[in-house]
């Protein structure tokens, strides 16, 4: 197993090579690599650690990145990793292993108080955070049939109650986040058409991406084919728009 280097990549005045390879933490939930501010603490690539993070403590595995750590910017609802706590101790690997199941009941239990307050939301995926003291769930707005619906108007949802009433049973904070179609796909993670990490996972933050951009580089608009894992049209279209504008390759 290869030992990790504790150098930090900004303090390093060299200028990166291309290829070059940098290690960071990988989570259960997150099909990608975060990086870490300080690396303190000598582990192997792949040994499991206890990190800080910007929502509390978290366990993990070393794995590399490919991309420059950059430390200065942090996207909102994304996970910061300041510093490396310790390598992961046998009650920690305890602890970690103990998660999925708390995290079941807990699911089992949003789904039963959802329905008791009669909220109109999909609740897709719930986590515990590892210190136990918070559970973050995911839901996303369901989608209403407007020939069924058209002359009513969607209801509002009163969370408060609900939230209070989630958290005494669990006796721990509960946190409620809302996600569109592209973040449920950088939750679950996979593999796009292009056999690489979907965008949704690698990119912090999503571009918009329209029907025009596929015309202007030629391509038809076959909406199905066009579309990503998530629905929407995929976040590729944007990558190359700019070679398209500028160079002579513009389809009317």
């Amino acid at each position: 197993m290869e030992s990790i280097n504790n150098s930090n990549p900004e303090k390093d005045n060299k200028k990166p090579s291309e290829g070059s390879l940098y290690f960071g933490v990988k989570f259960r939930f997150f099909d990608k690599v975060y990086p870490i501010l300080r690396i303190q603490i000598p582990v192997l690539l792949g040994q499991k650690v206890v990190v800080e993070t910007t929502r509390g403590l978290e366990y993990g595995e070393i794995a590399l990145r490919k991309e420059l750590p950059n430390m200065k910017t942090e996207q909102k609802g994304e996970i910061l990793v300041k510093r490396i706590v310790r390598v992961a101790t046998p009650e920690d690997d305890e602890v970690y292993s103990r998660l999925k199941d708390d995290e079941t009941e807990a699911f089992i239990q949003c789904i039963k108080k959802k329905h008791q307050h009669n909220l109109t939301v999909k609740f897709f995926k719930v986590e515990k955070i590892f210190e136990g003291h918070r559970y973050i769930f995911y839901y996303k707005r369901e989608e209403i049939d407007n020939k069924k619906d058209k002359q009513n108007k969607p209801r509002k949802n009163n969370f408060q109650p609900f939230t209070l009433d989630l958290s005494q049973h669990l006796k721990a904070k509960v946190e409620l986040r809302e996600v569109g179609s592209r973040g449920e796909a950088k939750l679950f993670g996979g593999v796009g058409d292009c056999g690489k990490t979907l965008c949704c996972v690698d990119w912090n933050k999503g571009s918009t991406v329209t029907v025009k951009m596929a015309k202007e580089q030629g391509l038809s608009i076959n909406i199905p084919k066009l579309s990503g894992c998530c629905g929407r049209l995929k976040c590729c279209l944007s990558y190359e728009l700019d070679n398209y504008q500028d160079g002579e390759f513009i389809y009317e």
